[in-house]
């Protein structure tokens, strides 16, 4: 560990994977995902991978966008886990990176790549 990850979590060297729950949101959770993502290049200047930049289209599944985020969490350096609430259509719904199969499988492979995991509470905190 370098000084820099002692005293930050992450820095403005890593690549940051940006991982919780889109199906079964409305719109994807997109607006959650783009908000960590402005969240994490104003704080700590790093590079950020997310996932909710990939186009939609309706012919690919939800098994070719778990293999694009595979090779994404094979090439970043940090994954970070969100959860909290989205509002739409005046409605707080809930979502959560422990309700999301493709985000426990995210953190499988991002633990076999000996990458390291934070959540993003712990870093809102800071």
């Amino acid at each position: 560990m370098t000084e820099e990850q002692k005293t930050k979590p992450i820095s403005c060297f890593d690549i940051v994977y940006i991982s919780g729950q889109m199906s079964g949101l409305p719109d994807y959770n997109y607006a959650v995902f783009n908000e960590a993502e402005h969240f994490l290049v104003n704080t700590f200047g790093c590079t950020v991978i997310n996932p909710a930049r990939h186009p939609i289209c309706e012919n690919l599944t939800w098994d070719y966008y778990m293999q694009l985020a595979e090779v994404d969490v094979k090439h970043c350096d940090v994954i970070v886990l969100i959860e909290g609430e989205m509002h739409y259509k005046g409605k707080a719904i809930a979502h959560s990176w422990k309700n999301s199969k493709g985000a426990l499988m995210e953190i499988q492979w991002a633990m076999s790549f000996e990458k390291r995991i934070i959540k993003m509470k712990e870093l809102e905190g800071e």
